[in-house]
């Protein structure tokens, strides 16, 4: 009897309308720099210690991110040090026109 009663009790209506949600506007800090973190954690690695010393690991531990984020942004390390030396490469080029 006692689980007739608490089928026959009336239910809470569910809100008809819904109202959406405001979108989550990023954190300053947290708009993007992320690549350019990896960068830099990747280039301060090699300069100390060679490229020898670079791992997802300690890329992502130096730039305080995710280790996933490598991959996503790069896919690996070896996406990572191309973009790093095409940067530094165009330093370089730019340095070299610049005493022409």
């Amino acid at each position: 009897m006692d689980s007739e009663q608490a089928t026959d009790a009336p239910r809470p209506e569910a809100p008809s309308e819904t109202r959406p949600e405001a979108p989550v506007e990023p954190r300053p800090e947290a708009r993007n720099d992320t690549p350019e973190r990896l960068l830099r954690a990747a280039e301060m690695l090699v300069v100390q210690e060679g490229v020898h010393a670079l791992t997802v690991r300690r890329i992502a531990n130096a730039a305080q991110v995710n280790s996933a984020l490598i991959r996503y942004h790069f896919g690996g390390t070896d996406g990572l040090l191309r973009e790093l030396a095409l940067r530094n490469g165009a330093r370089i080029a730019d340095a070299r026109q610049a005493l022409l």
